[in-house]
């Protein structure tokens, strides 16, 4: 067994070999190399059965809050760029992060990534978008990684390894019926109970391009309705609609800057197509395949 670029700190199992940082029986020799480990030689359970091996160190980690289960190092950590690069296991550790990121190896399971603010840190690493600075050293804002691949969720789907159709920072492998998600509407409209949205006619002659999550195939007769709003009763009473008027439009299929088809281009045939000073909804209740609902409001 080999024990290198590790930190064994702080060991408190009630089992037997509790209190020692390593624990050997008749059936089990290791080396242990360029390790922190508290109490050094002194700490080992079976001593004759290890070989104590160079650059091994009996220093506080300086972890930035062990008690309350953050083992990240600090900026202050004395045992960074202190391990053996040769025996670094896989690219990435505990948090997706590139594994060595100053020449050298440091110690444990997070490899320490200097940051200042909160925010974006951004660097050179595989992910530069949602993280986080703590404890002087940047994170991805959630560090989940439900697929198992290594790679923090949120690097996986910014680096495109993963889709997140539904926009919710789960890589859709780990949901089951995913819905793709409007992400965006050019002119920009509001959704029910927000402020009104710009004029549409004025702005666009009758043009709405609505960008989606993933890609899209167009939406069949009726899929997307587009109906004129009517006044309810009261001031807690939604309004009701007019007769859907989609039939009148044109539905297509564009790319985006990435040249894939996720955006759905709605063009009026004429000026004439909506009522002046009147608010209109582009909606769809359910009735497009695998598209989650969604209701823009305008007035024309």
């Amino acid at each position: 067994m080999l024990i290198a670029d590790s930190i064994l700190w702080g060991d408190t199992q009630a089992t037997a070999g509790a209190g020692y940082e390593v624990a050997l029986d008749s059936l089990t020799e290791a080396t242990a190399r360029y390790s922190d480990i508290q109490g050094g030689l002194n700490d080992v359970l079976g001593q004759s059965l290890l070989t104590w091996g160079a650059g091994n160190q009996d220093v506080d980690p300086g972890f930035c809050d062990p008690d309350s289960d953050d083992y990240h190092l600090a900026s202050t950590s004395p045992v960074r760029d202190d391990g053996l690069n040769a025996d670094v296991v896989g690219s990435y550790d505990i948090d997706g992060d590139t594994r060595i990121l100053n020449t050298t190896v440091d110690l444990g399971a997070d490899e320490f990534k200097a940051c200042s603010t909160s925010g974006d840190c951004d660097d050179e690493d595989i992910c530069n978008g949602a993280e986080t600075c703590s404890c002087g050293t940047c994170h991805p804002g959630v560090i989940t990684d439900c697929n198992g691949n290594r790679v923090a969720d949120i690097c996986d789907i910014t680096d495109d390894t993963s889709e997140d159709c539904n926009a919710n920072g789960v890589p859709d492998e780990c949901e089951s019926g995913v819905l793709n998600a409007l992400i965006a509407s050019d002119p920009v409209g509001s959704e029910p109970g927000e402020d009104p949205a710009s004029d549409l006619w004025r702005r666009q002659n009758n043009v709405v391009r609505l960008t989606f999550a993933c890609d899209i195939t167009g939406p069949g007769s009726g899929d997307v309705l587009i109906r004129e709003m009517e006044a309810g009763t009261g001031d807690c009473d939604p309004p009701s609609y007019g007769s859907d008027v989609s039939s009148a439009f044109t539905f297509t299929v564009e790319n985006n800057g990435n040249n894939d088809p996720r955006i759905l281009r709605i063009d009026g045939e004429s000026s004439s197509t909506l009522d002046h000073r009147s608010w209109y909804e582009f909606a769809n209740e359910g009735d497009w395949d695998d598209m989650a609902e969604f209701a823009l409001q305008y007035p024309v």
